[in-house]
């Protein structure tokens, strides 16, 4: 016969509960903390949910219940440190009688601060059933008047956050939200002392609708569509391989001869396929057919990659007045697949032996229309070495005081239009190491 523990667990929290008074008090909450700290989270959800069925909110002048109300309390205070204190609270309450009389009078009872009383209100405000939402934001209300200095200042860190989020995003709080958030920045003395607290406080923050800002996008962008024009050298040269760029000469004819009218349109489907196939091609030809001399042999010995510094030179010399800049901004085109970290790596290598300046790294963010190949740029450039993610710090909407990557607003905010366009399946696993390594920083590019 199999045993089900967690029955046995919860007929003994349910007896505990039910035999608890005065002499018993505190031999029982060590047994019942002990069960806690063994079976964890559903014990949790069961104590509270017994101390909750066991108490006559109206009628609170028995012993028993002033007992089970210390114990309550108690319980509370200790939970609100726990990491997973949202989800016992929700599941707790969910199955309560959460009425407006219900709520207050619970409040009154345990006597809670106005610290443990904000924490117990944004429990609620989070959890998925809308009744106990809805209790949660009335909580929230009822004590934002007392949103004074010396009062905000017994919130933790932990609570604080989530209280300000809570309150910029539901329109629960729309007619409030303003004078509340100049109240709060207005506090001083070191307030807050977490830098990523600062967005959350401004009443004017802008939110990021990604989804509105792609149903806005016009098809008609001032990205060009590839033609066969335009691509026409790309394919050439991705036929003939890296041994076109093995001999300035050489490459300097194919540019000629291939396409005379020669634009940064051109270039920048070129420089899109060789940041697709920087490695892979195997092509050899011969030096004769293009009329150049090889005294060594007739063949040149197979290439690994493109030879980048011949390329800008030969494109130089048939186009000396290209604008890179331009041929950045139109990567954004057909011939741009799926590139990795040496992709990237070949692109800014192109434009930096062009230009001698450092690659608008900007140009990579915002609305592309191959968004799939935009986020194999992104990820390709979280990838990238400590040297590529400090052309970022060029940028100026970002957190200050810090390098990281994940500190780049418009780095974040074109991740989460992606999340849109492509799925979130394949964004959200971009931000698993941010929430480990740096969440701070994370969440104050979110907020912005």
């Amino acid at each position: 016969m199999v045993v089900n523990f967690g029955h046995v667990v919860f007929a003994q929290v349910r007896q505990l509960v039910a035999n608890l008074n005065k002499k018993n008090f505190k031999a029982t909450s060590g047994e019942l903390s002990q069960l806690v700290d063994v079976y964890g989270h559903d014990v949790y959800v069961f104590l509270f949910r017994s101390l909750i069925s066991h108490l006559d909110i109206k009628n609170t002048k028995a012993s028993q219940d002033q007992i089970r109300l210390q114990l309550l309390g108690q319980e509370l205070a200790v939970v609100a440190t726990k990491s997973n204190y949202v989800s016992i609270i929700c599941q707790a309450f969910e199955g309560a009688p959460l009425t407006d009389d219900f709520c207050s009078n619970l409040a009154k009872l345990l006597k809670l601060t106005f610290a443990q009383h904000i924490t117990f209100g944004l429990a609620l405000a989070q959890s998925m059933d809308p009744t106990v939402q809805q209790q949660g934001f009335k909580v929230l209300r009822l004590r934002m008047s007392e949103f004074t200095s010396s009062n905000i200042l017994t919130l933790s860190e932990r609570i604080l956050p989530s209280m300000l989020y809570i309150i910029r995003t539901s329109n629960v709080f729309a007619k409030e939200r303003d004078s509340l958030f100049r109240n709060l920045s207005s506090i001083g003395g070191g307030f807050p002392s977490d830098l990523s607290l600062f967005p959350l406080l401004q009443p004017d923050v802008r939110e990021v609708d990604s989804m509105s800002d792609f149903e806005s996008f016009e098809p008609n962008s001032d990205v060009p569509a590839g033609n066969d024009e335009s691509t026409q050298l790309a394919e050439v040269l991705e036929d003939l391989g890296y041994f076109c760029c093995s001999n300035i000469e050489i490459l300097t004819d194919i540019l000629k001869n291939s396409n005379p009218e020669m634009t940064e349109n051109c270039v920048s489907h070129v420089v899109a396929m060789m940041a697709r196939t920087h490695s892979g091609l195997d092509r050899t030809f011969p030096f004769s057919s293009f009329g150049v001399e090889d005294t060594s042999s007739n063949l040149i010995s197979p290439l690994n990659t493109w030879n980048t510094e011949i390329f800008v030179q030969a494109v130089k010399a048939v186009f000396p007045s290209l604008d890179w800049s331009e041929v950045v901004k139109m990567l954004d085109n057909e011939s741009f697949g799926m590139i990795d970290v040496d992709g990237l790596a070949l692109i800014i290598s192109i434009f930096r032996s062009a230009t001698s300046e450092n690659f608008p790294i900007e140009f990579l963010f915002g609305r592309w229309r191959n968004s799939g190949a935009q986020l194999s740029v992104l990820k390709a450039l979280i990838a990238s070495s400590e040297e590529v993610h400090k052309l970022l710090l060029q940028v100026p909407r970002r957190v200050p005081q810090t390098d990281l990557i994940w500190g780049s607003f418009d780095f974040v905010e074109t991740l989460l239009r992606l999340s849109d366009v492509q799925g979130l399946d394949k964004v959200a696993p971009l931000f698993a190491a941010p929430l480990s390594l740096c969440p701070d920083i994370l969440l104050l590019a979110l907020s912005e």
